[in-house]
């Protein structure tokens, strides 16, 4: 559902963009994130701005005679309207991506457009305009696709096996995989204690209530 805002004398709309764009708020989401996590002010507010203006075109000097709670309160919008209808294991890696030689600015897009017309043929155009959440998930599948073909390859090799000197036995060792693929942890269910296993002493329940143990 699109929506529109007053800045001055202009009016900008706000619309859910496709994968290019997208990629870009993408971008400067992260960067936000790391300002917050490090407390950096003016990293914060650069990266608010910059993903503003990738939404809506809007400038740094416009933005400039808003008030800060206005700025914010745009922010949150785009970001409403932007976010993924899908909860995608693939955006949900705790991973941060390592700085290389060959980074450069907008080389997200890129590595997604890659992916994607290695696998479908499709050129940067069609890409670009594509649904985000077509997106996210096409190419999650062919992320998966891609390491269960490297597990089977994996599985046929002889460095997947290890010798264990205690089994005197070959051990299989399976391929890491990347954390979004991962089955969450286990709840660990809390189990009574036996009374006989307790300390003795004085024991404080949460309650505040307190019972001697001999």
């Amino acid at each position: 559902m699109e929506s529109s805002i007053q800045i001055g004398k202009k009016k900008y709309l706000i619309s859910r963009l496709r994968l290019r764009e997208w990629l870009k708020l993408e971008d400067n989401r992260i960067r936000i994130k790391e300002a917050t996590e490090s407390k950096d002010i003016d990293g914060f507010a650069e990266g608010v701005y910059s993903y503003i203006s990738v939404a809506i075109g809007v400038s740094s000097e416009e933005l400039d005679e808003l008030y800060w709670y206005e700025v914010i309160n745009i922010f949150e919008t785009i970001q409403a309207e932007n976010f993924p209808k899908y909860e995608f294991p693939l955006l949900e890696s705790k991973t941060k991506a390592k700085t290389v030689r060959w980074d450069y600015p907008e080389r997200t897009w890129y590595i997604w457009a890659n992916n994607l017309a290695d696998t479908y043929g499709w050129n940067l155009e069609y890409i670009a305009e594509l649904d985000i959440d077509d997106a996210i998930g096409l190419l999650q599948e062919i992320l998966v696709n891609d390491q269960l073909e490297k597990e089977w390859e994996w599985g046929l090799s002889e460095i997947a096996y290890s010798y264990n000197s205690s089994t005197k036995k070959s051990e299989f060792r399976e391929l890491p995989r990347p954390d979004w693929m991962k089955a969450p942890p286990e709840e660990i269910k809390p189990i009574r204690m036996p009374k006989f296993l307790m300390p003795l002493g004085k024991i404080v329940g949460r309650d505040g209530k307190e019972e001697i143990l001999q």
